[in-house]
């Protein structure tokens, strides 16, 4: 029997639901953190996306890997077979955890704000609920009006400072560099 394509996504998201629950309680006071549970389309592939205060290794993928495919294995999924996939969200993902921002103190960061403002500076502290980055001239695009991009479409930088409340924060990435 073939289901219409929102009964099927409606199912797909359940199962998502149930495995992120499930990650939650297992990483539950631990160093390790929920960045995100990914899934769908055709494959029944569900990826879950694992962080850590301190990075995360491949061993400690591999151990919740287990501990949670025994969880997974002993719980009821009925006909909900599906490949499960732990990893760290990788270097180039953005940051979508607020414990994400401790590890990449000390950091470059291009933030891009709800309304649209992107900035460039170094991360140099994270508060309960918002950021500090030092925006020093000329590190990359040229001084000008805060937010705007310069002509290169590069994220411009002000001298001196900036608080940003990470509830105003739509995309953080750390940028990588290779020096």
């Amino acid at each position: 029997m073939q289901f219409p394509l929102f009964v099927g996504r409606y199912f797909e998201m359940e199962l998502i639901n149930r495995v992120r629950s499930l990650v939650e309680e297992e990483l539950a006071g631990s160093e390790y953190f929920l960045v995100d549970v990914l899934g769908g389309g055709n494959s029944r592939k569900i990826s879950v996306l694992v962080d850590g205060d301190e990075g995360m290794s491949i061993q400690a993928c591999a151990r919740i890997s287990r501990n949670l495919s025994e969880i997974i294995d002993d719980e009821s999924f009925e006909s909900d077979a599906f490949i499960l996939e732990i990893s760290s969200p990788g270097a180039d993902r953005p940051l979508s955890h607020p414990r994400q921002y401790n590890k990449h103190i000390g950091r470059d960061l291009i933030i891009r704000t709800l309304n649209g403002e992107e900035w460039l500076g170094k991360l140099e502290e994270v508060m309960d609920d918002n950021i500090r980055l030092v925006t020093p001239k000329g590190k990359k695009g040229k001084p000008g009006k805060s937010g705007k991009k310069d002509k290169n479409n590069e994220p411009r930088n002000v001298d001196g400072e900036l608080v940003l409340s990470m509830n105003s924060i739509e995309q953080a990435t750390v940028v990588i560099s290779f020096k």
